[in-house]
């Protein structure tokens, strides 16, 4: 997620649905999050550092989805969706 990330990926799709009150409750749970802006560099890195055969996670801090859903309310001004974690 990021500035001109115009894909729409799962954790996209629910931001949308969310902020149009498409998505009238939520659940417990938690995921990660990374600004396409650090995954690009991530690549970059790996990419001119890496090693071959090696593997590399390239996320940010892990985050519920109360949080998600309460950032998304503050900075949008969406309703706020009912959940089971209230």
């Amino acid at each position: 997620m990021g500035p001109e990330d115009f894909s729409v990926s799962e954790t996209s799709k629910t931001v949308i649905e969310i902020i149009q009150g498409k998505m009238p409750a939520g659940i417990d749970g938690s995921f990660n999050l990374c600004d396409v802006r650090d995954l690009a560099d991530g690549l970059i890195a790996a990419s001119e550092k890496g090693r071959q055969g090696e593997c590399y996670i390239l996320g940010n801090e892990p985050v519920t989805f109360r949080n998600f859903v309460k950032i998304l309310v503050e900075q949008s001004h969406c309703k706020k969706i009912v959940s089971s974690f209230q």
